[in-house]
């Protein structure tokens, strides 16, 4: 659209979750079923933890721009602190032209709006986006302090199976053959391609059996995300009587493949390294498709942590100036060591630590990672 789209541009918050689908009507998003789209960003959201905030901006009544924020909520209390994350360009949906300026409009919204106490933005370090936030004429306003951040990662790959292994550390590499080998021994299989239909009954047995990440709200929250992408893809590890040994599921996009959901039996079968197996038949399968790299959602863990590239980001506290919300923070912050360790993510989403605070936005910082999953 270029430029003059953002000429005398309007800027509505809306929650409602038929209005925020309805946006899919727009020339926006010409495709429905992809990353980008509004349903997506819904079906991302755990309505427990999230309220959407949508910021839609309209020029000469036309949709030009969206942002995607969301609301914390704290055992039902509302919290006044909203959270983006446009490390991977799915925050603000605009003409790239206007982005700059439509995000400083959208972010000058939120600000204006009485129930917000304070926005966290996860950014790309160097991009528009930081002068955004920065040419905000509400900045003096607010009180802004950033650090560097990991959430997203990715692992390249490479032209055949045996390069990519070449490229891991002699332990890995072996463990990876290793337990492959043995799990083939064993009798087990690998079947690359499973149904949702499949995934969802796998996925809810291993709820049943309290497997490490079955959460009943993280299978329903992975099944809605998967319903809105055009090419996702799942993949099992079968015991050799039948039962569901592990599931994997993503997406693809463009080139890129998403790992978003994994879970494993290993309560019954600890020393079968099963995510590591399932990994390493995935990505085999992967580079023989000519998937250049495999990004993990959240960021990776196991074996493969080591070597992995973390998207890069900033994370950016930006936060009313008001006294009691200062008293508010400056409390959470001083009584921060008192906090059980299971609560420690409520203070990190309120204020960061002593150690990690910065006034400014040209420092560096120690990198930190936010407890709760977004």
């Amino acid at each position: 659209m270029g430029t003059n789209a953002v000429q005398n541009c309007t800027a509505v918050i809306i929650s409602s979750v038929t209005e925020i689908r309805d946006l899919h009507r727009t020339s926006l998003f010409p495709d429905p079923l992809t990353t980008l789209s509004p349903s997506f960003f819904l079906a991302s959201i755990n309505p427990r933890m999230w309220t959407p905030r949508v910021v839609v901006l309209k020029s000469a009544g036309a949709v030009v721009g969206v942002v995607y924020t969301k609301e914390l909520t704290v055992a039902g209390i509302k919290t006044g602190i909203l959270y983006g994350d446009n490390t991977l360009g799915m925050m603000l949906i605009a003409d790239p032209a206007d982005r700059p300026e439509l995000l400083r409009i959208g972010l000058g919204a939120l600000l204006r709006c009485e129930s917000v106490r304070g926005i966290r933005l996860l950014m790309p370090p160097d991009g528009f986006e930081l002068d955004a936030i920065k040419s905000n004429h509400l900045l003096e306003q607010v009180e802004v302090s950033s650090a560097p951040a990991e959430n997203h990662s990715y692992l390249a790959l490479h032209r055949d199976y045996e390069t990519f292994l070449r490229t891991l550390g002699p332990r890995t590499r072996r463990n990876l053959r290793y337990y492959r080998r043995r799990f083939v021994e064993e009798g087990h299989t690998y079947i690359p391609e499973i149904s949702i239909e499949d995934l969802r009954e796998s996925a809810s047995a291993f709820s049943s059996q309290s497997v490490i990440g079955s959460s009943s709200d993280g299978i329903k929250r992975a099944l809605n995300m998967f319903s809105c992408v055009r090419q996702p893809w799942f993949a099992g590890l079968r015991h050799r009587d039948g039962s569901c040994l592990s599931v994997i599921g993503g997406w693809r996009e463009a080139d890129d493949a998403t790992l978003f959901l994994q879970m494993n039996d290993d309560r019954k079968y600890p020393a079968g390294s099963l995510s590591l197996v399932m990994r390493g038949y995935v990505i085999e399968d992967l580079i023989a498709e000519g998937v250049p790299r495999l990004r993990f959602w959240a960021g990776a863990s196991g074996a493969l942590a080591r070597y992995v590239t973390p998207v890069p980001a900033r994370r950016f506290y930006i936060d009313r100036s008001t006294i009691s919300w200062r008293i508010f923070r400056s409390s959470i912050q001083f009584l921060g060591p008192l906090f059980p360790s299971r609560a420690d993510w409520i203070r990190d989403w309120i204020t960061p630590s002593s150690a990690d605070r910065d006034e400014g936005l040209g420092e560096e910082m120690s990198s930190t990672k936010w407890s709760l999953k977004a």
